[in-house]
Formats: C-alpha cells, sequence, structure tokens
C-alpha cells in the first residue's frame, strides 16, 4: 500500500516543477512562439491570395389594393420563398454564370453558387447577396447579375410568378467591393498562439522522455537515501 501511494506521487507533477521547466526553457518558447507568429503573418500578407467581397440588398414588398400600401404580411412570406430561389435551386447561378461568361469571364454556375451568401433578418423585408471573388471587379459584377437575375425570372411569365413575386422585388444597392480575407491580424495571433503551444509541447515530451535525476531531492525521494554532497554548477567568467 505504502509502495502504490509513493508511485502514485511520483507520477504527478507538481505546479511548482512546471513554472520551473517554463523558465529553465523560456527563450525556447519564446523562440517558437515568435517563429509561428512569423510563418502565418508571411503567409497572411504576402502568400496567401486576398479575397474581396461585394454586398447587396433587395427588397420584398407586395402592393396591396388600389392604394399601393404594403401588404407586410404577405410580402414577409415571400421572403422565404425569395431565399429559397436563390439558394435551393440553381436557376440563378446557372443563367447568372451564362451572364458572366457572355462578358469574358471565366466562372461556372457551381463556382458562383459557392461564392455567393444569402442572408435574411427574422421579419425583415430585406435579403442580403453577398459575392466573393480573388477579383474585386469580378465580385460587385457578379452581385449585380445575380439581383439581375433574379427580377428577370421572377418578372418572366414562363415561371408563373405573375400571382406572388412578379414586380415585388426591388434592387436597392450593391456595394463596391472591399478586401475581406484572409484576417492576417488574426492570423498572426492564431500563429502565436500555435507557437506557444508546440514549444511546451517540445518541451515538456522533452522533459517527460529525460527520466535521468536531475535534483539530489530527486535522488533522496526515489532511493530513500540521503545525500551527503553535490558538485555545484558555476558560470566561468572569463579574465
Amino acid at each position: 500500500m505504502e509502495n502504490q501511494e509513493f508511485i502514485e506521487e511520483e507520477s504527478t507533477i507538481s505546479l511548482t516543477d512546471i513554472v520551473a521547466i517554463i523558465k529553465k526553457r523560456f527563450w525556447f518558447l519564446v523562440t517558437t512562439t515568435l517563429l509561428g507568429g512569423i510563418l502565418l503573418a508571411v503567409y497572411a500578407f504576402l502568400i496567401a491570395t486576398p479575397k474581396y467581397q461585394s454586398i447587396g440588398a433587395i427588397m420584398v414588398q407586395v402592393r396591396a389594393g388600389e392604394n399601393g400600401t404594403v401588404n407586410t404580411v404577405e410580402s414577409q412570406r415571400l421572403v422565404q420563398s425569395t431565399v429559397d430561389i436563390l439558394t435551393k435551386i440553381d436557376l440563378v447561378p446557372s443563367q447568372t454564370a451564362d451572364v458572366l461568361q457572355s462578358l469574358g469571364y471565366e466562372i461556372t454556375a457551381e463556382q458562383v453558387k459557392n461564392n455567393m451568401g444569402v442572408s435574411n433578418t427574422s421579419g425583415s423585408l430585406l435579403i442580403q447577396i453577398t459575392f466573393i471573388s480573388e477579383d474585386p471587379e469580378l465580385a460587385k459584377i457578379a452581385n449585380e447579375t445575380i439581383i439581375l437575375t433574379l427580377i428577370n425570372i421572377t418578372d418572366d411569365e414562363t415561371y408563373n410568378m405573375a400571382q406572388t413575386l412578379k414586380g415585388n422585388l426591388s434592387n436597392l444597392y450593391v456595394s463596391e467591393a472591399k478586401y475581406h480575407s484572409p484576417n492576417k491580424i488574426l492570423f498572426t495571433f492564431v500563429g502565436l498562439l500555435l507557437g506557444g503551444v508546440v514549444g511546451l509541447v517540445i518541451v515538456f515530451a522533452f522533459e517527460m522522455i529525460n527520466t535521468g535525476y536531475k535534483t539530489k531531492e530527486e535522488i533522496e525521494k526515489e532511493l530513500r537515501i540521503q545525500v551527503i554532497g553535490e558538485i555545484p554548477e558555476y558560470e566561468v567568467r572569463k579574465g
């Protein structure tokens, strides 16, 4: 029973031991932390291809009666229908890709769909549409084309939307494309964090592998003997 308690005690590491290890390998940890931050900063600032985002918005408004008032309840119901047309079928991405290809851009319907974002706040009649591209000019043109294509589809007699969305979508705006990613500051911070973590893992792994006695206290505790002397370490100074 006594031996078992002794083994369990030896298998644990105290906070004091952790602090001592960190102090001992302090400059190594600083180096790995800075190295991680520098590597990811170089990637974010110099290597990664920047991407740009254009933001646009449309409004769904159903006119009710001769006085032209807006039927808010019906409008909110049709907002979800509009979002579904944009996201759940390939009609808008496909026609958008055709238009962009005719303008000389090499882009597929799948790429349009993957780079397009659609969002709506509950209870709002506004739908926000975003498009991300490595080419800022393409980002804006693609966003404009998506909105115009959507309005043309809802107004087209072929798709039988005369009683729903036809004439009820308004193109509000499309912004100039602005820098979107990568987040350079975040990449640098993550690099510093990962560098520090990797450094700690290496330090503690080395300490676990190095099973030799490091202090006289370890010898006394494990061998149950008293150390009566030790050779101290001195710093040799020239001159």
